[in-house]
């Protein structure tokens, strides 16, 4: 019995790590009831860090829908109208845009009340916003974002002597993050944060540079990003590494964008792989890559195609 007890605080742990759970947190399990701990484990499968390409929620989608009953079908309510002056549109929005007539912006959400997708103004769609953090147990984090938001415009008014735009704020709190996930060697967080400001550059049609972020997140994602919440300096908890071979990936996605921004700015490959060649310098003081960018050039080309 002293054996099988032994052994649980031993294999519970790297059963852990090998299913990406907490190790120390089912040791601490094993501790207090045994060999019972590996049950949750052995029901449970691996979770492997997947990056997305697009991440939580943005100005043009709302939340995905779910609820205490599991996810429901959405049916497609939009209608090809201003929500705000009621002008007839040319054709029904998909996304954040701004009316012809009236200028003010029209949002698409998923209505949590009827379960269908709908047209609306920027102030029902922070009520439908509000609505589905409640349900999903994100309000807080939803309104600590906001209160974040609202601060970080006022020192930025006060800086530039002006009111500051919904841009430069959201600039200064993307970079404000990557310096979090940095310090805490959190690179799959900080990969997707390059991604978000490529997103944002894109939007403002800073093709060149909406196309070098991209290029730094394949460059990224080439070196295996992990998340491990450890600060610089600090020993990694069980063995866990910011970059592994293991999590290295080239996403599609991500090379799907890099196309279409190449083409719209009139790149071929031998100019994209000049802008790729240039990332290893100018961020080496930034990111710890874990390989040159010869070697993860050789694994991004081949997945691109420009003819």
């Amino acid at each position: 019995m002293a054996l099988v007890v032994i052994s649980s605080y031993i294999g519970v742990p790297i059963l852990a790590k090998g299913k990406d759970k907490n190790p120390f947190l089912y040791l601490l399990f094993a501790l207090l009831i045994g060999p019972i701990a590996f049950i949750p484990l052995l029901l449970s499968s691996k979770k492997k860090y997947e990056p997305k390409v697009e991440f939580g929620r943005t100005t043009s989608n709302s939340p995905e829908p779910k609820s205490s009953e599991g996810t429901h079908s959405v049916t497609d309510a939009r209608l090809s109208i201003c929500p705000s002056c009621q002008s007839r549109l040319k054709k029904i929005p998909g996304a954040k845009t701004k009316c012809p007539t009236c200028k003010k912006f029209m949002y698409v959400r998923t209505d949590s009340k009827t379960m269908s997708r709908v047209v609306v103004s920027a102030s029902k769609a922070q009520e439908i916003d509000d609505e589905w953090a409640r349900i999903n147990g994100t309000w807080e984090g939803l309104q600590q974002e906001r209160e974040r938001f609202s601060k970080s415009k006022s020192e930025l008014s006060v800086q530039f002597g002006s009111e500051a735009s919904d841009a430069d704020v959201k600039w200064r709190l993307l970079n404000e993050d990557l310096l979090v996930h940095s310090a805490m060697q959190n690179w799959g967080l900080y990969r997707n944060t390059v991604f978000q400001m490529s997103e944002q550059l894109r939007k403002e049609s800073k093709i060149e540079s909406a196309l070098e972020k991209l290029l730094l997140v394949c460059y990224i994602d080439t070196c295996g990003p992990n998340n491990i919440s450890t600060p610089f300096g600090k020993n990694h908890e069980f063995g866990q590494l910011p970059f592994t071979k293991e999590s290295s990936f080239v996403a599609p996605g991500i090379i799907r964008r890099v196309e279409k921004l190449a083409r719209k700015g009139n790149y071929d490959m031998q100019k994209l792989e000049s802008t790729f060649n240039n990332l290893e310098s100018k961020y080496k003081d930034s990111i710890p890559f874990t390989q040159g960018v010869k070697k993860s050039w050789e694994q991004i080309k081949k997945e691109i195609t420009l003819s």
